[in-house]
């Protein structure tokens, strides 16, 4: 998303900032996440207020500044973020009056560097957004994007407009999305990110690109289910063997100590059962 961050566009700001910080796919640079996380902070995006409060927190990639975190707080609180608001609670506990007069300042400070919106109106831009991804309308999910409607944003169900992109198997959807910058990672209240749901219903085109996005692999929703045991499980062997081919744990077994081998073999799934005995599951 380098492209589209220097462009503006604080979507791709944002994941460009996680990349750096995590060093997924690209050399780890912390100072460099602090500015991507910066630029989004300042057009509102609440994601990236989070993740540089945490930096200013620990110290990473700018000097630790619990101050400065606690202005970001303040001001992710008045966005309506619960995790914000939490959080300022929690951090104000440990800073002197003086402290917390700073952070209410610089909080004004940044309120200040940010669009002026209506909260109520970006809350029903997002929900716009989220029924357009699910219904598959790319024209609608361009123009909102292009207005500037966070797709990070979440419906009831914890699910962002790349979740329910994946959950629908709407390809050239997810494609924008991804474009766009949005968190590939992101997951719902069950714990399911985009390439979770990919894998549970079968898309193999939208596996495959998320993974040629860099999507996780490795990750596990609150069953302890990997998109790799969901694809055994369920019988969609192109994305077995796409999961295999980025290094899936072939061995790795969910809550219940279940693998994908066992799952393959309940489903009597021949070929999904050979590939991952090929692959070194036991």
């Amino acid at each position: 998303p380098a492209r589209p961050a220097a462009l503006g566009y604080v979507m791709a700001q944002y994941n460009l900032g996680r990349v750096l910080a995590e060093g997924r796919g690209t050399s780890r640079d912390s100072a460099r996440a602090v500015e991507m996380f910066k630029a989004a902070a300042q057009q509102g995006n609440v994601p990236a207020m989070l993740r540089l409060a945490e930096m200013h927190l620990a110290g990473v990639g700018t000097p630790a500044d619990r101050v400065e975190a606690q202005a970001l707080y303040i001001a992710a609180a008045g966005l309506d973020s619960k995790g914000a608001a939490l959080a300022k609670t929690l951090l104000a506990a440990h800073l002197n009056n003086e402290q917390l007069e700073q952070a209410r300042k610089r909080a004004r400070d940044w309120r200040a560097t940010m669009p002026v919106g209506d909260l109520g109106l970006q809350q029903d831009q997002e929900e716009i957004l989220l029924n357009a991804t699910a219904q598959g309308n790319l024209d609608a999910v361009q123009r909102l994007l292009t207005a500037g409607v966070d797709a990070n944003a979440v419906n009831e169900a914890g699910r962002t407009a790349l979740i329910v992109a994946a959950w629908r198997g709407h390809y050239k959807v997810l494609q924008t999305l991804a474009s766009a910058g949005v968190d590939l990672d992101a997951a719902d209240h069950q714990g399911r990110t985009a390439l979770s749901w990919a894998a549970i219903n079968g898309f193999s085109q939208v596996a495959q690109m998320l993974l040629r996005e860099m999507a996780t692999v490795e990750v596990r929703d609150e069953s302890g289910l990997t998109p790799l045991i969901r694809a055994a499980w369920n019988g969609h062997e192109e994305i077995v063997k796409a999961l295999i081919a980025e290094q899936a744990d072939v061995n790795a077994a969910d809550s219940r100590g279940i693998t994908a081998l066992q799952r393959a073999k309940t489903r009597n799934e021949t070929a999904i059962i050979a590939h991952l005995r090929a692959a070194g599951a036991r």
